[in-house]
């Protein structure tokens, strides 16, 4: 939603295409030429055999190959069809630019050992665009990506470095075509951040175009490649798009790709570190838990959370016959931003008592708030004035009592590590007594014990010699040895 949301904003349109396409789509765009082994394959039926034919046996493998015309495959991007959807109709240079965002679903064969659970997945959707610019069109559209990226990147407040990768040995096209390409890349990057604060990565471009990476860093210091902006003369030259352009002759466009998020699975993998779980209210799941006190507020409990559902609020609750205080710590386990607390107070007022973490907190003047808006403007300006005092009066107090239980906290915690570090010293003694002295042997040990102990070596002294005997006899049974 926030990602459609700012592409909205920034006029783009979204577009959806199919997931499988024929091979003769992939043939033109160059992927099958350089992406063949990362894609899912359903190969197509050779000559002389019909689809209707049941294929059995050993032959079975025959009939099928991928260099059959009617060869299908799961797309592992979103380049080719966003290139068909631009060619389906004739365009003005006024129409320019032309921005497709899409969100399908994509499936890339990756090997297992390395797929690494949300950071690197077989399927997934990330926030493509394919934007359909003039020469003249180029930097000014860079400038706007990379504002989007920084604009984005501060929501979440993920710090990033731009890198910048130039033409690869198994590149499309002509070098003329590359070296105006990475030209105009690296004056974008000169001006926005600075000839030499960049990296630049020879070879590591896409084999259509040079790219501006976009690599941000995780909470334990590693750095992933989510954004990026790729500037393509290859792919409008292969589907053979045009424009009208001023003077009335047909010309072609410049494709430039990109992407933000990128994946949002790794980038959710990403920001789940980097929040340690506790997401900021906005993009929580659950923003606010109700905790009904007893059974007989779970009435009132449904109330509250059907309210904050009409207010447009992410409510989760628990409803069931168990101890408020355990409710309350599985929320907090869940990080849930607000929880709150309802009982026959709450009931009675139509009041909410909100917790969060260990302060007292009232969620009512903010939701005051929202109500000020739906109600009639006499009643209105009330809950506004209420519910801003309120919340200024909350802010003050839990600035106040914050630092009063982060400091008690503290001393709880120093403690229980130095009860803890006691309780291991006296353990590792216990261990290395008892590795030394197994039979528990002391100087107040008792003779009988001692001439139990002695017994029982003895005893157990017979039975190996037994055994041994038996071996050597071919007795059978520890009895009769």
């Amino acid at each position: 939603k926030y990602s459609r949301e700012i592409q909205g904003a920034h006029g783009y349109t979204e577009i959806s295409a199919p997931l499988i396409n024929n091979k003769k789509l992939w043939l033109i765009s160059g992927h099958w030429a350089h992406y063949q082994n990362n894609m899912f394959i359903v190969p197509g039926i050779t000559k002389g055999v019909n689809a209707t034919d049941a294929v059995q046996g050993e032959e079975a493998p025959e009939q099928y190959s991928v260099d059959a015309e009617d060869t299908m495959a799961a797309k592992p991007m979103n380049c080719p069809n966003a290139m068909m959807s631009y060619k389906r109709t004739m365009h003005s240079y006024k129409e320019l630019p032309i921005r497709y965002s899409e969100y399908d679903v994509l499936h890339r064969k990756e090997k297992s050992g390395q797929m690494n659970g949300l950071f690197r997945v077989q399927e997934f959707r990330q926030d493509d665009d394919h934007t359909f610019v003039t020469p003249e069109q180029i930097k000014d559209e860079i400038k706007d990506v990379i504002a989007i990226a920084d604009e984005i990147y501060k929501t979440f407040g993920i710090t990033y470095r731009a890198e910048f990768s130039t033409r690869p040995d198994d590149f499309m096209g002509d070098i003329e075509s590359w070296n105006s390409a990475e030209a105009s890349l690296k004056a974008i990057l000169d001006e926005k951040y600075g000839e030499g604060n960049y990296e630049i990565n020879e070879g590591d471009g896409a084999f259509y175009g040079p790219k501006i990476d976009l690599q941000i860093k995780d909470a334990l210091g590693r750095e992933w490649q989510c954004g990026t902006v790729q500037l393509d003369f290859q792919l409008p030259h292969n589907f053979e798009l045009t424009f009208v352009d001023k003077d009335g002759a047909q010309k072609m466009p410049i494709v430039i790709h990109r992407a933000i998020f990128g994946s949002f699975e790794r980038f959710i993998g990403i920001i789940t570190e980097h929040f340690k779980g506790a997401f900021p209210f906005w993009l929580n799941p659950y923003q606010v838990a109700v905790v009904p006190i007893r059974p007989e507020h779970n009435a009132y409990a449904e109330k509250v959370q059907e309210a904050l559902i009409k207010a447009g609020v992410r409510v989760e609750s628990d409803l069931t016959d168990v101890n408020m205080r355990d409710k309350i710590k599985k929320f907090k386990q869940m990080k849930d931003p607000y929880i709150l607390v309802v009982g026959d107070k709450e009931a009675a007022e139509n009041d909410r008592g909100a917790k969060q973490g260990k302060t007292m907190m009232y969620m009512f003047p903010i939701i005051s708030l929202w109500i000020g808006f739906t109600i009639p403007a006499a009643l209105s300006l009330y809950w506004i004035i209420q519910g801003v005092a309120s919340t200024v009066l909350d802010l003050i107090l839990n600035r106040k009592y914050r630092k009063i239980y982060d400091e008690e906290d503290a001393e709880r915690l120093k403690k229980a590590l130095e009860a803890d570090a006691i309780e291991a010293e006296k353990e590792r003694l216990r261990a290395e007594k008892r590795a030394a002295n197994p039979d528990g042997i002391t100087e107040n040990t008792s003779k009988k014990k001692l001439q139990q102990i002695k017994q029982r070596e003895q005893e157990a002294a017979k039975r190996e010699a037994a055994k041994e005997y038996a071996l050597k006899k071919g007795i059978e049974t520890e009895e009769e040895a």
